[in-house]
């Protein structure tokens, strides 16, 4: 049989136990929020603004040479 002691240990156990996923729940809404606010943020800043038109960040120009053999090649490539 479980003394008084033990017993009370249990019970503090349970309340701990009650109170941590009570925080964690309260953890987990705000990181939800967070996230949406996130992808929201992404979301409105990853479309292209007139000023950038509708170039996609991954058609980018290799860097022109600086190299004087090969400023003629430079104009050919463009």
């Amino acid at each position: 049989m479980p003394s008084k002691d033990d017993e009370a240990d249990l019970a503090k156990a349970y309340k701990d136990l009650a109170e941590a996923e009570k925080s964690a729940a309260t953890l987990e809404a705000q990181l939800n929020s967070l996230e949406q606010k996130l992808d929201d943020f992404l979301a409105e800043h990853d479309k292209p603004t007139a000023r950038e038109g509708l170039i996609n960040k991954d058609d980018t120009q290799p860097p022109l040479s600086t190299d004087s053999k090969d400023i003629t090649q430079n104009f050919k490539d463009s």
